[in-house]
């Protein structure tokens, strides 16, 4: 004879606490986290992700506090998945849905300008790629398989 037990528990006790992100942001300032930490970080309450990016490693260039930096477009179709971005001085745009990526190095992950750049672990699960200044096209080419 088979039971079956049932245990009750909230949404919150099985997933824990949620933090909703944007698609893409623009944050003005990151913090460089260990692989052990992003738990922690991302369940801070007083973490604002479209302010600060808990990253990997520090991007390069590094993103200037003072940066203007605007979506101009979102491209949603799965073929040229991505954003148009103005920024008018070096800033970080952070893509808040896990990309299938065998690894976070970039290499022909996510493109700006048609150039494969380097891409950061970012909130625990997301990317992120440091932009110059100036108009750039970002596109997202998730990989499948090893």
């Amino acid at each position: 004879e088979q039971t079956q037990d049932y245990v009750r528990s909230t949404f919150g006790e099985r997933v824990g606490a949620l933090v909703p992100h944007p698609l893409f942001a623009l944050p003005r300032r990151f913090r460089v986290v260990a692989d052990g930490d992003f738990d922690e970080e991302v369940s801070d309450p007083a973490w604002n992700p479209n302010e600060v990016a808990l990253l990997d490693r520090a991007p390069v260039p590094a993103p200037s506090p003072t940066a203007r930096a605007r979506l101009v477009s979102v491209h949603t179709d799965i073929r040229r998945m991505g954003a148009t971005v103005e920024c008018s001085e070096p800033a970080l745009f952070v893509v808040a849905f896990p990309l299938p990526m065998t690894r976070f190095d970039g290499e022909g992950k996510i493109f700006v300008d048609g150039e494969s750049v380097p891409v950061l672990r970012a909130n625990r699960n997301f990317h992120a790629v440091a932009l110059p200044s100036g108009t750039h096209t970002i596109v997202l080419r998730p990989t499948f398989g090893p």
